[in-house]
Parts: C-alpha cells; sequence; structure tokens
C-alpha cells in the first residue's frame, strides 16, 4: 500500500496548492493531483531566544525516513527555562520526542525564570511599619520595587 501526497490543486488555471482558496466568478473546475509521496522527509529546527536544541535520531535532518522517531534536545541559557516545544502543531513538551511522517517543523521556546526573594521586616518599638508592592512578602519577583510606610507612635 504506497503513500501518496498533495501535488498541486488547480481551480481552472490558477495553481492554488498553497490556499487552496478561489473565488467562484464562472463554472469552474477544480484539478487535484497526487504523487507518490517520498520515502524521506525534511525537519526545519527553529529555537527561540533563551537556549539552544538539537535533534537526535536521526543523520541528516533533510533526509529523514518516514516513520523514524526523533528527541528534541534542550539547554536552556542560565536564568531561561523550556517553555514549549511543538513539532508542526503538536505540543511534544513533556515527552520530547516525535515520529516523522511528512515535513515537520519543530519550534523550541525558552522563557526567563524569575528569581523570588522573601523580604522580611522587623519593626522596632516606638512606631509601626508595613512593606507595599507585593501581596507575597515570602515571595517578591527580582526587579520588584516596594514601599516601606512608618508610622511613628505618638505618645
Amino acid at each position: 500500500n504506497e503513500k501518496y501526497e498533495l501535488d498541486k490543486i488547480f481551480a481552472g488555471d490558477k495553481d492554488i496548492t498553497e490556499t487552496k482558496t478561489f473565488e467562484v466568478n464562472s463554472d469552474t473546475e477544480v484539478k487535484v493531483t497526487f504523487k507518490k509521496a517520498s520515502s524521506t522527509c525534511t525537519v526545519n529546527l527553529k529555537v527561540g531566544e533563551g537556549g539552544t536544541a538539537s535533534i537526535e535520531g536521526a543523520e541528516d535532518l533533510s533526509k529523514v525516513a518516514r516513520g523514524t522517531t526523533l528527541t528534541v534536545k534542550v539547554t536552556p541559557n542560565e536564568k531561561y527555562e523550556l517553555d514549549k516545544i511543538f513539532a508542526d502543531d503538536k505540543d511534544i513538551t513533556e515527552t520530547k520526542r516525535f515520529e516523522v511522517n511528512s515535513d515537520t517543523e519543530v519550534k523550541v521556546t525558552f522563557k526567563k525564570v524569575i528569581s523570588t526573594y522573601a523580604v522580611n521586616l522587623k519593626v522596632g518599638e516606638g512606631g509601626t511599619a508595613s512593606i507595599e508592592g507585593a501581596d507575597n512578602l515570602a515571595k517578591v519577583a527580582e526587579g520588584t520595587t516596594l514601599t516601606v510606610k512608618v508610622t511613628p507612635n505618638e505618645k
């Protein structure tokens, strides 16, 4: 049982293979042709800012045999972590693996790790103080600006 793939789509004499859409202004013959699928596929890797990635399991990503399972290896830069990995529209972030059955684009994105710090308020005798600018002083995001409000006792 041989595998086929789309070759061309014509609406009249207009090639609509990419868009697969056309406007009807007269009687129109739509012609769809198929071709035998190549036994190999191309895998393209796009890596966003914040780290590096590679694909293991094939020597040449421009000639990957159909049915091959590949693994994405990621290395985030300092202060970054893996966000998502997609093989075309499929989220493979958890497994980092995918099977090649057609030309595939793999997208790897990273996100900045936001460091958090604890802020402790110690108030001596003679007044009260509070800190504003964070909901949880036990976990304040790096770079947050806080304001100390003080009220001295009047007696």
